[in-house]
């Protein structure tokens, strides 16, 4: 006879075996995660991708046949609409349930830091601009999970079992969602080396296997990836498309080395003092970067000190290359993407917080052993990261209030638009309706939203009313429902002549069409 027992004592029986750090880290990421993203989620705010209500993005042309498959399901479920509780919220259970894991992977002891981490990963700007475009946030939340499973999976079963080969499958799952966090895997194999060789002084040979050990596991991935990328693509009769360098993904070519060493250079090593990475927009957070960066060098160079002073130089010289690595990687998105990287991107940098904090974590020193100037340091820190966390969870507010301001202004905008359209004479609801130069309106009353560019991040609208998608717009938010056309403009000298909105004869009916000129 099967011994079957009762749900909830399976439940509880689970539940029991899940560590406290992994609780507390999961725990803190929902609880910030909502203090941060809750605005967004209870109300619905489109950027110029996510007009559309029951989309999960562009797919395979982006090589992203995971997310074609996760879309498909979607789909025969009735599951694929953009609407932002529920996304939002399955996407921080996917981000909290990664958080969890990525405590246990790097053996965080300390509550305080599970917290903080947790906290960290689900405010960092990153996924900020992911809710920007809410249709597809649950799907890159599913490949931030695969993502951390893919790390989690080949370090629990390193050299022990089978198993550990399902980790390039996640991995190859989760690039095939979104490449962006091969940058984010990266660096947690290598943070884990270097925490390894600094914190628990693993002889250098054993460390060197591991490495190869994580290299063939990032390439297995990799390679798993970019085959059943060639195959489907094959299969649909499709071609990667060059919007962002997608078609170029992985080539180097000298050009780009050196943009690569321009954004360390300037970007990455000036964290501190401007914010071209769209991560540190204020004072606290430039501290922030600026104290995290001073301990973890000091660390480092201490560390570096003691294996010489010991003889260790085999030791020595891997934490120097694992360093060197570890900058590498944190950056790497600028080697897989040469044509500009978003916001959403940038994600791998969320490790110069994590990073320090592991680092405080595994000292393993007592209050009494770490004497009062590590104690204030130890305070100094985590006093920046509280703040940095509330400057994050600020600056999400402010986006998400930002785009209900230009969504307003745009809603508003067009129901004054098509106010004028309908008491045109001789104006019937079947007529075809034409924008001419929508994208680029010359309205100088068309408030920029200039007072909220210092929270700017890359995938918000200023002026929403100019977005590429306005039939949708109309439809959906204006619910003026009609045949909206591109007109040549070259055929019609009226149209030429015609003073642009919001100037009087701006809105015509010419050849039984509507015609409204924004621009020449």
């Amino acid at each position: 006879m099967f011994n079957i027992k009762p749900i909830e004592q399976v439940i509880q029986n689970r539940v029991k075996k899940i560590s406290i750090q992994f609780k507390i880290a999961f725990t803190s990421c929902i609880i910030v995660g909502l203090l941060a993203h809750l605005y967004m989620f209870m109300n619905k705010f489109p950027n110029y991708d996510d007009m559309a209500i029951n989309s999960f993005g562009a797919s395979l042309k982006l090589g992203r046949w995971f997310l074609w498959v996760l879309g498909a399901i979607a789909y025969h479920l009735d599951f694929v609409y953009s609407i932002p509780w529920i996304n939002g919220f399955l996407t921080v259970i996917c981000i909290a349930t990664a958080a969890g894991m990525l405590v246990d992977m790097l053996h965080v002891k300390s509550k305080l830091c599970c917290a903080l981490i947790g906290a960290c990963l689900v405010v960092f700007p990153s996924w900020t601009a992911t809710f920007f475009f809410m249709f597809t946030a649950p799907y890159y939340g599913v490949a931030f999970l695969l993502a951390v499973c893919s790390v989690y999976i080949a370090m629990k079963y390193y050299g022990k079992s089978k198993i550990k080969w399902l980790s390039p499958v996640c991995l190859a799952c989760s690039l095939g969602i979104y490449q962006a966090y091969l940058p984010f895997v990266a660096t947690c194999y290598v943070t884990v080396l270097l925490f390894e060789i600094l914190l628990l002084e693993q002889n250098w040979i054993k460390s060197l296997k591991k490495a190869f050990y994580y290299l063939i596991q990032l390439l297995a991935g990799g390679g798993i990836y970019f085959l059943v990328m060639k195959i489907s693509l094959q299969i649909t009769g499709q071609s990667l498309t060059s919007y962002k360098g997608v078609d170029k993904m992985g080539v180097l070519s000298k050009e780009s080395l050196l943009y690569f060493w321009r954004v360390i250079e300037q970007d990455f090593l000036g964290i501190s003092i401007n914010n071209n990475l769209e991560i540190s927009h204020n004072l606290l957070l430039k501290v922030m970067y600026l104290l995290l960066s001073i301990f973890t060098i000091l660390c480092i160079v201490v560390s570096i000190a003691k294996s010489i002073k010991r003889h260790n130089y085999m030791e020595a010289v891997f934490e120097v290359i694992y360093t060197i690595a570890l900058v590498i990687t944190i950056n790497s998105i600028y080697l897989i993407c040469q044509d500009g990287v978003y916001s959403l991107m940038r994600y791998s940098y969320v490790w110069l917080i994590i990073f320090p904090i592991c680092l405080l974590d595994g000292m393993e020193m007592t209050l009494a052993e770490r004497g009062k100037f590590m104690i204030l340091l130890g305070w100094g820190m985590t006093l920046s990261i509280c703040a940095g966390i509330f400057s994050y969870v600020h600056l999400a507010n402010a986006e998400y209030f930002s785009m209900q301001l230009t969504f307003e202004q745009a809603k508003s905008y067009y129901t004054t638009v098509i106010t004028q359209i309908k008491e045109l004479d001789g104006y019937e609801p079947n007529m075809p309706v034409s924008f001419v130069g929508y994208g680029d309106i010359v309205d100088e009353s068309l408030y920029r939203n200039q007072i909220m560019k210092v929270f700017e991040i890359s995938g918000r609208d200023q002026v929403l009313a100019q977005t590429y998608d306005m039939g949708v717009f109309l439809r959906y938010y204006c619910g003026f429902d009609v045949e909206f056309f591109d007109i040549d403009t070259m055929q019609y000298k009226e149209i030429s002549d015609m003073p642009t909105y919001p100037s009087e004869g701006s809105v015509q009916i010419i050849d039984g069409n509507v015609v409204v000129k924004f621009s020449k």
